[in-house]
């Protein structure tokens, strides 16, 4: 959602409108406050969330995917620069590791036993701003898919509930920037996650320099421009892979493709758009549709990590047939299927 029709939201909820479920919100100018934290034009706002989310699963994935320069994680943060809107900003989350066992009332609707807290944090004085980081840290965890009836419907299979049990409330990681994760996926498309993180350090050097550093986060993201104007060239390996990267920013600065972190009225639409575009295939369009807008119900009948995850399960057959037929049976809710089969494919 843009920052302008944030702002209308915004104006909407002053005169009485819904605003998001939060605990505390504390602001501060290098000093401490309310929360207990010393403050340098810092704004930490506390989501109270089911303490059965993985969300310390996404963290993992984000750390090892992170950029030097451009993003840091630790045990229990992630934190990054960010241009929204033009603005630059630190964005950044903790997660709190103590669980709150629920002892007083709550709706009928919420079922939860127990809850967590996560901190959105952000360097911005400007309330919509942060919201709209906050809105980006729920889809980054996402942290409102109904974990329980996920993992109901997949611990029908008896060959899945194991990894279900050992691994509830998996999450789908998302992203904070949707044109960042296009490229991101260009780049790792048939190589593996440690071979992308090299050509992506590479290409991050042609992103513009913080005005502000923060300690370690000292860049943002090449911009699609930025890409076209020479960023492109710094990634290694086949022409044919710096001619996509160079189509899709093309095809993003002239205004062409519109991608954003809003689910689009058209789904369809934009998937064989992207299917247009030189070097990007089904597999592509559809892992970007469950990374950026969170799609719940994605397969990936030919991804190789799916398939051997399979395998692994003792399945006979894992050609890409095989997989849709096995995978049909958890609609709607086929992309947290697609989750539990790499983790498995992973585990040693």
């Amino acid at each position: 959602m843009p920052v302008a029709a944030l702002r209308a939201h915004a104006s909407l909820s002053a005169s009485g409108g819904p605003t998001p479920r939060t605990r505390r919100t504390c602001r501060g100018v290098g000093s401490p406050d309310v929360c207990g934290a010393r403050q340098d034009r810092v704004v930490r706002t506390e989501l109270t969330v089911d303490a059965r989310l993985d969300l310390d699963g996404v963290l993992d994935f984000v750390r090892v995917r992170a950029i030097p320069g451009i993003e840091e994680v630790g045990e229990r943060h992630y934190r990054r620069a960010l241009r929204i809107d033009g603005v630059e900003v630190i964005a950044g989350v903790e997660v709190i590791p103590e669980v709150e066992v629920v002892d007083r009332p709550r709706p009928a609707d919420d079922t939860r036993a127990a809850s967590r807290r996560i901190v959105v944090i952000s360097n911005t004085d400007d309330p919509v701003l942060h919201a709209e980081i906050e809105r980006r840290v729920r889809r980054l965890f996402d942290l409102d898919a109904p974990a329980d009836e996920i993992d109901g419907v997949l611990s029908r299979e008896p060959a899945l509930a194991p990894l279900v049990a050992a691994r509830p409330g998996i999450r789908i990681p998302g992203s904070l920037d949707a044109e960042e994760m296009l490229v991101r996926a260009i780049v790792g498309q048939q190589i593996s996650v440690v071979a992308a993180q090299g050509h992506l350090r590479e290409i991050a050097a042609s992103g513009s320099a913080l005005a502000r550093p923060d300690g370690a986060i000292t860049r943002l993201f090449p911009t699609a421009r930025e890409l076209l104007a020479g960023g492109a060239e710094l990634l290694r390996g086949p022409e044919s892979r710096r001619a996509t990267l160079r189509g899709a920013a093309a095809a993003i600065d002239s205004g062409g493709l519109r991608l954003t972190l809003d689910v689009p009225a058209d789904p369809a639409g934009l998937r064989a758009q992207l299917i247009a575009l030189r070097g990007i295939g089904p597999w592509t369009a559809d892992y970007l549709a469950l990374r950026i807008h969170g799609s719940p119900d994605i397969a990936l009948p030919g991804d190789s990590a799916v398939r051997l995850g399979l395998r692994r399960l003792g399945a006979e057959q894992w050609d890409p047939a095989a997989v849709l037929r096995f995978a049909e049976a958890f609609r709607p809710w086929r992309s947290y299927l697609m989750q539990h089969l790499w983790a498995r494919a992973a585990a040693v």
